[in-house]
């Protein structure tokens, strides 16, 4: 590490420019929306550092403007800055980078946690942001173009090398708001698609790397952006069972065979997991309705009298006693299929609905303590929306609500508000719905998951 020109320790800048003091604009990195959950994209949304959006208090019903974080902000921001190579030296720009995570296109014999996934690339929206309260008009007076630099260009490519500051101006902006009470307005120039980062075949990244973004006029280079690109030469794998669950007239072919490209290609993958469907094993409970329990089950489930607890109650202990899976831990003791200790995930399919309930993740409490488990289980209605089964998977993956404290209540948000996999369709209190389709996984997420003790390393 060396002192940079601003006077912070940091990474050198290869330009040895670094005039802090003279930026108009920042310079972000975004998801195009139809390309949510193909690859991991975290970034810090607005909404959940400035007072955008008007939520419930609880206490008086009253709605105001708030940030949707609710914790200690430093704690945020850490999740982006943590690791950044250039971000931090912005800091007087509040500055916070997004994060890109691709699977490395590999051959077997180079790695064989690669995959072909990624391997044209990923196209991302570029976003110019003059300051907040700046009302005067983006010229290339100053700054003629950005320059778009690969911190190892030898296994992350990024292209084209640079955008000319015409072209922002060309497209026009829009007004974001970003403090509904203040009046406090921002100008975002955003080009679609403009820039494609690749990684080189057979060549993982080791270690995180960094697209910076440079602002450059006729005597200076400046630091004005950057995306940060997330190692990848670890990736990881979940093996899943389907259990499409029989009590009446079972699950729909079709849903099935979409279920595995979602969870692959539009879910975990962002986690640099792969998920994959190892069987899928058709329980057909009317095969075992001579059981009491059984038959209790299947007259509960004709008749939509169960609750939340039963539901999963009674479908755990059936495939425990009839299903093909047999789980023992490594010192050959059986386990119960939502015990710890075994491999693999179980997703059960029902055909049948429960008042107010889409899905279930039931949890482990065989050692008296809490633990996430082993199972999914999706309802028939919950069956037409795939986020429902993203959602409970995740949850036996180990990731809370993103409106539960967690993580010592370092990361809370309002609930309803968000893209986020693990955040809720509905507001609390007096409020619209969540109009966002929730496909993303955050950052802190990705490492949750890739700890859990069903998933491994490749």
């Amino acid at each position: 590490m060396s002192k940079n020109s601003n006077g912070t320790t940091g990474p050198s800048d290869p330009f040895k420019v670094l005039r802090i003091s003279r930026r108009e604009f920042t310079v972000h990195f975004r998801q195009p929306t139809d390309m949510a959950g193909r690859y991991g994209f975290d970034y810090p949304r607005d909404a959940d550092r400035y007072p955008m959006e008007k939520v419930t208090e609880p206490t008086t019903g009253k709605r105001t403007p708030k940030a949707l974080f609710r914790g200690n902000i430093s704690n945020f921001k850490d999740i982006y800055l943590k690791d950044a190579m250039y971000s931090p030296l912005l800091h007087k720009y509040n500055y916070l980078p997004a994060w890109l995570a691709i699977f490395p296109y590999a051959t077997n014999s180079v790695y064989r946690g690669g995959s072909s996934m990624h391997k044209d690339g990923v196209k991302l929206d570029i976003e110019l942001q003059q300051l907040i309260g700046d009302t005067s008009k983006l010229t290339a007076n100053k700054y003629t173009k950005l320059e778009f630099v690969s911190s190892n260009s030898s296994k992350l490519i990024v292209s084209p090398s640079s955008i000319s500051i015409k072209d922002f101006i060309s497209q026009g902006y829009k007004n974001t708001i970003v403090d509904k009470a203040n009046k406090k307005t921002r100008k975002d120039y955003i080009l679609k698609r403009a820039i494609l980062v690749k990684g080189v075949k057979n060549k993982p990244l080791s270690k995180h790397e960094s697209i910076a973004v440079y602002a450059i006029s006729a005597n200076s280079k400046d630091l004005v952006g950057e995306l940060m690109v997330h190692k990848n030469s670890q990736t990881y794998k979940v093996d899943l069972i389907l259990v499409p669950t029989k009590t009446s007239t079972g699950i729909n072919k079709k849903a099935l065979e979409s279920i595995e490209w979602y969870l692959k290609y539009k879910a975990f993958n962002q986690a640099l997991i792969r998920a994959e469907i190892k069987t899928t094993e058709p329980f057909d409970l009317n095969k075992f309705d001579t059981d009491t329990h059984i038959k209790s089950y299947i007259k509960h489930a004709k008749t939509n009298s169960h609750t939340p607890e039963t539901v999963s109650d009674g479908i755990m202990r059936a495939y425990d006693k009839y299903g093909l899976g047999k789980h023992r831990d490594q010192h050959g003791n059986t386990l119960s299929i939502n015990q710890r200790g075994h491999k693999k995930t179980y997703i059960f399919l029902l055909d049948f609905d429960v008042k107010d309930l889409y899905g279930k993740a039931p949890a482990d409490f065989s050692t008296g303590q809490f633990a996430t488990g082993n199972v999914a289980l999706v309802l028939k209605s919950g069956l037409d929306d795939y986020e429902t089964l993203v959602h409970e998977v995740a949850h036996s993956l180990g990731v809370p609500h993103v409106f539960e404290p967690n993580l010592a209540n370092q990361y809370k948000f309002y609930q309803g508000f968000s893209d986020k996999v693990m955040d809720y369709k509905w507001q609390t209190g007096i409020a619209p719905s969540n109009p966002n389709k929730l496909v993303s996984f955050t950052k802190y997420q990705w490492y949750l998951m890739q700890k859990d003790p069903s998933v491994y390393k490749l």
